[in-house]
């Protein structure tokens, strides 16, 4: 048995439990035998002899033996003469970065899928909304103002600005308007839908086009600004404010008016025709 442990044919592990038994009592042998010698008093020689002997009967690795090559450590950093080899090279530098744009391009096509539809829809879907809030307003008696239809239309309003800003829930806001706002609050995560449609197209702009990506930007937040506004003017208005109610038109009006622009530069992102509001 112990022959078979020392040629590396039969491990240790692929032993019965009596034969387990039998090896350790060997071992506990060779340790008694070796601190028992007078000629290794020294700990080292005396470690050595010890670590001799388990290695016979597999319970410790063998010494690589000499003479045999050890496997060199691989660094994980690129190499910095390849680095510069592809700096240098137009050729490689156009390969591998037509390489790294590929899963970009492949994000991009499925953006531009029937049209941009899927950031599409809720711009327009916003747009109809804010066209429905100014139909309810609409219907409002200038010499006898009923503050219930403000209160709707406000809650039409901040339906379509899509979670993008902080205001307090009245009762005429929707429950899941009410949860929007609670979310913004907590900071529980970005609910603003305008905001992600604008992140996941910019960010897949090429670098070139950083002017689009202001552009993009901007429109955005002339865009949420048009929003507050129109929702401070109903609020005030909905108070009886006088000089609110006489804004109100040209707040929703400019409200809407920014959403087609937003619209078109996110369709300029996707490279899309722009479509005719």
């Amino acid at each position: 048995m112990i022959a078979a442990l020392g040629s590396g044919t039969c491990p240790y592990t692929c032993l019965s439990a009596s034969s387990r038994v039998s090896v350790t009592r060997i071992a506990v042998k060779v340790r008694a035998s070796v601190s028992a010698s007078p000629g290794n008093s020294s700990s080292a020689s005396r470690r050595t002899a010890v670590l001799s002997g388990l290695a016979l009967v597999g319970l410790v690795l063998p010494l690589p033996k000499p003479g045999l090559a050890q496997t060199p450590e691989v660094s994980a950093q690129p190499s910095k003469k390849f680095v510069e080899t592809v700096l240098q090279d137009p050729e490689l530098r156009k390969r591998l970065g037509k390489w790294l744009r590929a899963p970009a391009q492949y994000l991009r096509n499925k953006q531009r899928a029937d049209n941009g539809l899927m950031l599409l829809a809720p711009i327009r879907g916003s747009r109809a909304r804010l066209k429905e809030a100014d139909f309810k307003l609409s219907k409002v008696n200038v010499y006898d103002p009923n503050p219930r239809i403000f209160r709707e239309a406000l809650g039409t309003i901040r339906m379509a600005s899509m979670n993008c800003y902080e205001f307090e829930p009245t009762d005429s806001d929707t429950f899941e308007t009410k949860v929007s706002a609670l979310q913004a609050q907590l900071k529980l995560g970005d609910a603003c839908t305008f905001r992600l449609i604008a992140k996941n197209v910019t960010n897949l702009l090429p670098a070139e086009e950083r002017d689009l990506r202001q552009e993009t930007n901007d429109s955005l937040t002339e865009l949420l600004n048009a929003f507050q506004l129109l929702d401070d003017m109903v609020d005030r208005a909905s108070e009886g404010d006088a000089h609110a109610m006489e804004r109100i038109g040209d707040c929703i009006q400019f409200a809407i008016a920014h959403t087609a622009t937003f619209e078109h530069n996110i369709q300029k992102c996707l490279g899309l025709p722009l479509s005719v509001i």
